[in-house]
């Protein structure tokens, strides 16, 4: 079971890598939110908390049985 959660725990984070590194050419307020934590933390610290957002957004649409809707992203 720990060997799963690692697993998942750390495709979350190369996920987070990822959109760290595509989030300077866009201009959506989650891109925008990317790109000024980058600026202000190392670029591993802000793959965790991009990673720890995306799960508590999962979460919650898991929760609440909701759609994903953009605009209601808090930034």
């Amino acid at each position: 079971m720990l060997r799963i959660a690692l697993k998942q725990w750390s495709l979350l984070i190369y996920g987070a890598r990822a959109a760290i590194q595509n989030a300077e050419d866009k201009d959506d307020r989650l891109s925008r939110r990317v790109t000024r934590l980058v600026a202000r933390r190392y670029p591993n610290v802000a793959a965790a908390a991009l990673s720890n957002k995306t799960t508590l957004m999962a979460w919650l649409l898991l929760r609440n049985g909701t759609d994903y809707q953009p605009d209601r992203v808090a930034s």
